[in-house]
């Protein structure tokens, strides 16, 4: 019975903080990926590795940042950009970039945000 008290309250823990990513570019160091976020949205330009197609492909997704700082994104099933590459991995705004770590390997990739001619830090 106890468990079943801790499953139930477990959805109230972590939920929509509120907070809303910077509108911007952010770009992985390392790679030509890329996220773009304007208002409640975010653009993933990632590399697919898996799926019924491979290569540098995008989608846009609903966010929401959760009161964990993890990125939730809204999305269907049958989208299979989403299901074989977005899902891989784990996605966090700590603030100033977003975060991604792989699932199954741990690997880390941060996207910063680009600034803008005349904006500074």
């Amino acid at each position: 019975m106890a468990l079943m008290v801790v499953a139930a309250l477990l959805p109230e823990c972590v939920h929509d903080s509120g907070q809303q990513i910077v509108d911007g570019v952010y770009r992985a160091s390392s790679s030509r990926e890329a996220l773009t976020v304007m208002g409640k949205s975010i653009t993933l330009h990632l590399n697919a590795t898996k799926g019924p197609q491979v290569g540098m492909l995008s989608g846009t997704y609903p966010y929401e940042v959760l009161t964990n700082h993890e990125l939730h994104f809204s999305a269907s099933s049958n989208d299979s950009f989403f299901v074989f590459t977005v899902l891989d991995y784990k996605w966090l705004w700590d603030g100033k970039d977003i975060i991604r770590r792989h699932g199954s390997t741990g690997d880390v990739e941060t996207f910063s945000r680009q600034m803008t001619s005349g904006e500074g830090e």
